[in-house]
């Protein structure tokens, strides 16, 4: 069965940010564009520290869970940063993208910290794909019930 694909760095001309869902009517594949900056793109790419790199996570991670009851993140991360790969003699470098100086495992610790403490679910992307396809069984109804009041109902399709 077709499952999810993600767009990797999502960014303004780069992917949709913060889409979770079908691109269109006639996909059969869930989409999940990262809401996060990528650990490589602040450390890497920026050259921030790993403290500005978390207090940007932070910050993120605030302004994607301030509104809503249970807010979807799909938070981006390579495998070289929590692992601190490449951080010792060069033979031990990943090649191009490095890992090296500049990640610390705080950095990832504080933001799954942060995120639980909000209550956050932590899923697999194939777990999310699958419950975003579960709403193409359901039947949206709206009522207008007078005085600018609706009612929306949803009901097993």
């Amino acid at each position: 069965s077709d499952t999810y694909f993600s767009g990797g760095y999502s960014g303004v001309r780069a992917g949709y940010p913060g889409v979770f869902g079908y691109l269109d009517h006639e996909s059969t594949m869930v989409y999940l564009a990262p809401n996060y900056y990528f650990d490589f793109t602040m450390i890497g790419f920026y050259k921030w520290t790993a403290d500005q790199a978390l207090d940007f996570w932070y910050q993120q991670l605030e302004n994607n869970t301030r509104l809503a009851n249970q807010a979807i993140g799909h938070w981006p991360i390579h495998d070289y940063g929590p692992g601190n790969w490449g951080s010792g003699p060069q033979e031990n470098q990943v090649p191009f993208f490095g890992g090296g100086p500049g990640y610390t495992a705080a950095m990832f610790e504080g933001f799954i910290a942060d995120a639980f403490n909000r209550g956050m679910e932590f899923a697999t992307p194939i777990d999310l794909s699958d419950r975003i396809r579960a709403y193409n069984d359901i039947t949206l109804s709206v009522e207008d019930l007078g005085g600018q009041v609706f009612q929306l109902k949803a009901a097993p399709g």
